[in-house]
C-alpha cells in the first residue's frame, strides 16, 4: 500500500507542470490513449549551482515536440530542442560569474499542450579587486588611475580634501 501510495504521489508530481494552450490543466496528459496528445517533463525545476553544469531532463510525449528558453538566457542551453515521442536531453548552464541570482524557463511545446522547467542559478561570491592599492603621489598636481575589477556594483570616495575621485 505504501509503495502504491509513492508511485502515485511521484506521478502527480510529475504531470502537474503541464498545461493546455489555454492554461488549464490538461486531464489527458496522462492518460494512454494513443490518440490524445500527452506531454510531461521531469524536473520541473533546476536548481544549479554558481559553477554551473549540465543537467538531465526526461520528455514524454506522444506526439511532436519543441524547447523555447527565456528571451535573454544565453547562459542555459538545452539539447535536443526538438523531438518526437519520448526523449531525455540535457540542459547546459554556464557558470554564474555575477553577484545576483538568475533564472530562466524552458517552454516545451506539443499541440496545445505546454510544460514548464525553470532554471535558478545561485550567484557568484562578490568580488573587487584594483590594481593599486597605494599610490606615491608627487608634489606637483596630477592624475592617477586605478583599474577596478568586480562581479557587483561599487562606489568609490576619498577622506581628504587635497584628493578627489
Amino acid at each position: 500500500m505504501k509503495k502504491i501510495f509513492t508511485l502515485m504521489v511521484a506521478a502527480a508530481m510529475v504531470f502537474a507542470g503541464c498545461k493546455s494552450e489555454a492554461g488549464e490543466d490538461d486531464g489527458n496528459n496522462s492518460g494512454t490513449n494513443p490518440d490524445v496528445p500527452s506531454l510531461s517533463v521531469v524536473p520541473s525545476g533546476i536548481p544549479v549551482p554558481a559553477s554551473g553544469g549540465s543537467y538531465d531532463f526526461a520528455i514524454a510525449s506522444k506526439t511532436i515536440w519543441s524547447t523555447a528558453i527565456t528571451t535573454g538566457a544565453a547562459w542555459c542551453r538545452i539539447s535536443p530542442t526538438v523531438g518526437t515521442g519520448d526523449a531525455t536531453g540535457q540542459i547546459t548552464v554556464d557558470r554564474n560569474t555575477v553577484a545576483e541570482a538568475r533564472a530562466a524557463t524552458i517552454t516545451f511545446t506539443a499541440g496545445a499542450l505546454t510544460c514548464t522547467t525553470t532554471v535558478t542559478q545561485a550567484a557568484d561570491n562578490p568580488a573587487l579587486s584594483v590594481d593599486k592599492t597605494t599610490i606615491n603621489a608627487v608634489k606637483a598636481a596630477g592624475s592617477y588611475t586605478i583599474a577596478v575589477t568586480s562581479n557587483t556594483t561599487w562606489t568609490v570616495s576619498d577622506n581628504a580634501d587635497w584628493c578627489t575621485v
